[in-house]
């Protein structure tokens, strides 16, 4: 196999195609490129831009195996698609005459399909195949088996937040670009800019040695004097012009082949020890050593320093909190940082006096936004938390606050006069509410919020993002208003009667100001293509967009209910919490305990202990997820 592309010399004469052209190959075989040989000595590094992405074991669409990196030395279109999705079927309709545009200059597109035509459900053979026929494919399409190869990028600050999801890789395996729908002109400029290049020379070559003086007439099977013919002369020596390489010699972590064996690495002498990490928090476990030439690689770590290899939150970075008073509250100014528990301390900061076991947490409300969540305190002041791109953090001072809510990357609190102020992103007039107008309540949405006034007739009020038509309200008097999806909002009329008004796509409200739904209902929760509602005894009715379940509340009562993006959570009249639809980055994973009040949005949730203590759940990544201590 001259050129190192997986298919032997004599095959490739058979077939028509060049033995030392990497990149000609019959591209309508039973095979696939193969040049895992070309992949010695590199290592992937991470999940984003400028890292060498790790592999992927796949299978493709007659069922074998497939291995991302065989792909090494290609520059590499990887699609991850789904049967389900619209703009992904857009898009493959001209994959295979993008593919042949470019193959013989080195290019492959790899066709990632995560789930069939039923969202939800993951990718089976069928559906590649079908998806192959139907695009008349002859590139590689695949699926992964374990499921958590696309769960994983979708996490990372290069996702583009929707399916399609494409990557462009170099010929060392290296991210270059992420994409979505409507880029296509900017993907293939990028992939045309990468086809010029070249992958690290193969083979590696050997390192710089003394060459005989000047002059001298040595053996010519064996110019470095060491006993050991070259491979020329039929001998065993593969770097005749050093003696220091050999079939005798050592093999070290770099790349040349010092002992001739025909492997990079194997049975160095130096390497390094790594340790396996299993719940990725940067320390490692003795259980799981490994010899490696590489440098530390997800998910090994060069420490062993971890108590407990199963919980990222245990390492010896985890900052504990004296509790004097032993109530389960922790001091925030008294701390102690290392891996086990220390007796006396917890692991929470929210005591306001660790000198009284009487005391309860400080909070009172939480409310949460995109990517940040921020707190009403029981003395009336607020803390925000998270993201702070669009100034999220930048709330208000005082001690005259009585409610909160959040919408998308925005946040307002209603003061004791029942005036509205807010801070945060002001897109559309989002933070912008009507002056000197006092408010019995309020909720907040995408980019816009709604409240009701004092007024006797017409006393509901939304301002913000209005291209949906969702903040003109229609006539009417009001009892609670939810506008907590953006595109739409609805209200409970004083009989019961709940109208909705803004976009109709899902179902969610009406073309003109319509009731949904007949029936008595008390509180409304007007969510993304979703609404729910609880009747008098809090029993709940939904309608809209239920893709992921968001909209199929179990059975029972509840005294609160909040809906998400593709999922929703709701408060039991005993204090617990249920939460179902998407579980997709622990949104359903609410925590056990009694609860006040909680809220949701499209990524994570938060909710208010009847001790005073915030619990978060779900995507956290921003610090969304963990509210600030009680006392400064």
């Amino acid at each position: 196999d001259s050129d190192a592309d997986g298919f032997t010399d004599g095959e490739e004469i058979a077939q028509g195609t060049d033995p030392n052209d990497p990149f000609s190959w019959n591209f309508n075989g039973d095979g696939w490129f193969d040049s895992w040989a070309r992949a010695e000595g590199a290592y992937p590094t991470g999940w984003e831009i400028g890292e060498v992405l790790p592999n992927a074991s796949l299978r493709d669409q007659a069922d074998d195996g497939f291995d991302l990196w065989q792909l090494y030395g290609n520059v590499i279109l990887l699609d991850f698609s789904a049967g389900w999705c619209v703009p992904c079927k857009e898009l493959a309709e001209g994959a295979q005459e993008l593919w042949e545009a470019h193959r013989a200059d080195g290019f492959m597109i790899v066709h990632l399909i995560t789930e069939t035509s039923i969202p939800g459900i993951p990718a089976d053979l069928a559906m590649q195949q079908a998806w192959a026929d139907m695009f008349d494919l002859t590139f590689p399409v695949v699926r992964d088996v374990t499921g958590d190869y696309y769960g994983r990028l979708s996490t990372q600050d290069l996702y583009t937040g929707a399916l399609p999801f494409m990557l462009v890789l170099d010929r060392e395996m290296r991210i270059q670009g992420s994409f979505g729908a409507g880029q296509e002109a900017q993907l293939e400029a990028m992939i045309e800019g990468l086809l010029p290049t070249e992958p690290a020379a193969y083979p590696y070559p050997a390192p710089e040695a003394d060459l005989p003086a000047e002059g001298s007439e040595p053996d010519l099977c064996d110019v470095d004097g060491d006993g050991k013919r070259s491979f020329a002369c039929g001998g065993t020596d593969c770097h005749d012009h050093n003696p220091a390489a050999g079939p005798d010699s050592d093999e070290r972590c770099d790349l040349v082949d010092w002992n001739c064996d025909g492997a990079l690495h194997e049975d160095a002498v130096d390497t390094q020890t790594l340790y396996l990490d299993s719940d990725e928090d940067g320390y490692g476990a003795l259980d799981g050593a490994l010899q490696t030439c590489a440098d530390p690689l997800w998910p090994y770590s060069s420490n062993a320093d971890d108590c407990d290899d199963t919980d990222p939150v245990l390492n010896p970075e985890t900052v504990w909190y004296a509790d004097a008073d032993d109530d389960g509250f922790g001091n925030p100014n008294s701390t102690l940082i290392q891996c086990e528990q220390p007796d006396g301390y917890v692991s929470n900061d929210q005591d306001s006096d660790d000198g009284d076991d009487t005391s309860l947490g400080c909070w009172s409300q939480v409310t949460v936004g995109r990517d940040h969540s921020c707190g009403l305190k029981k003395d009336g002041s607020i803390a925000c938390w998270g993201d702070n791109s669009d100034n999220e953090q930048l709330f208000p001072a005082g001690n005259d606050f009585v409610a909160i809510d959040s919408g998308y990357q925005h946040t307002c609190a209603q003061r004791t006069d029942g005036t509205i102020s807010c801070w945060g992103s002001d897109n559309y007039g989002a933070s912008s509410p009507p002056e000197d107008v006092a408010f019995l309540s309020f909720k907040c949405g995408l980019g816009a919020c709604c409240g009701i006034t004092a007024d006797e007739t017409n006393n509901a009020v939304c301002w913000g993002q209005n291209t949906d038509g969702q903040t003109e309200v229609p006539e009417g008097t009001y009892t609670a208003v939810s506008i907590a999806g953006g595109r739409h909002a609805c209200g409970v009329l004083e009989d019961g009667e709940v109208v909705c008004w803004g976009k109709e796509e899902g179902f969610q409200g009406g073309a003109s100001p319509t009731a949904v739904v007949p029936g008595d209902y008390s509180q409304i929760a007007a969510a993304h293509y979703f609404t729910c509602a609880l009747d008098a005894a809090g029993l709940p009715t939904c309608w809209g967009g239920d893709k992921y379940g968001q909209a199929s509340p179990p059975a029972g009562a509840f005294d609160d209910l909040r809906g998400g993006t593709v999922h929703s959570c709701g408060l039991r009249p005993d204090g617990t919490l249920e939460c179902w639809g998407s579980g997709s980055f622990g949104r359903t994973d609410c925590p056990e305990g009694v609860y006040a009040q909680l809220d949701v949005n499209q990524l994570h949730s938060c909710a208010v202990g009847l001790d005073g203590l915030i619990s978060c759940w779900g995507y956290g990544e921003e610090g969304q997820t963990t509210p600030p201590p009680c006392s400064p």
